[in-house]
């Protein structure tokens, strides 16, 4: 619900998030992420949404059907900001 907060790790097959989480969450089927939910760590899923407003302030890892782990980059990418 709106104004929830949980601090700490999250892990369950499916996330409606509308309020905050500090922590990583692993979403093993979804995570839906509402227009005012904030979530302060790093995500894996398998299937994700986010409604305009959302907020995802860490590293994001879609999960591999055949064998249930999070996809790594084979390199790192640079991010470039662009004025």
């Amino acid at each position: 619900s709106e104004g929830a907060f949980i601090k700490g790790e999250v892990d369950v097959p499916n996330l409606v998030l509308h309020g905050d989480i500090n922590g990583d969450v692993r979403a093993s089927h979804s995570l839906k992420v509402g227009a005012k939910g904030v979530l302060n760590g790093d995500v894996e899923y398998a299937i994700i949404t986010l409604v305009e407003g959302s907020a995802i302030n860490g590293r994001c890892a879609r999960i591999d059907d055949v064998d249930g782990k999070a996809r790594k980059p084979e390199k790192e990418i640079e991010v470039i900001e662009v004025q």
